[in-house]
């Protein structure tokens, strides 16, 4: 396991583990994965149910909708952190060599 995020507003555990995505629904005891995910890096909570995910060839958002995720590209390239600004909604890549910012859309 590389990462865990917990997402109190929904009651959801997400991990990240190298090449799979798992969630756990503690409300409804459920559990669902997505394997096709590649080296995850690193995990931060967003807006919503979505989360943000550094791999080590692209960034996602990720929306949590059972029984699958619904997935959106963010950037191409390496990333190795991922952080979501709450005040600004903007989202920060690290790289190994720059920080890059989005906006929410």
């Amino acid at each position: 396991m590389n990462k865990l995020l917990y997402l109190p507003d929904q009651k959801k555990i997400v991990a990240g583990l190298d090449g799979m995505l798992l969630a756990y629904d503690s409300e409804k005891n459920e559990l669902f994965t997505d394997k096709h995910i590649g080296s995850i890096k690193d995990l931060a909570a967003s807006e919503g149910n979505e989360i943000l995910i550094a791999l080590h060839n692209m960034s996602l958002k990720i929306k949590i909708k059972q029984p699958e995720f619904a997935i959106e590209g963010i950037a191409g390239g390496r990333s190795n952190a991922v952080f979501y600004d709450k005040a600004t909604k903007k989202i920060y890549l690290g790289t190994s060599t720059n920080i890059i910012s989005f906006d929410e859309n």
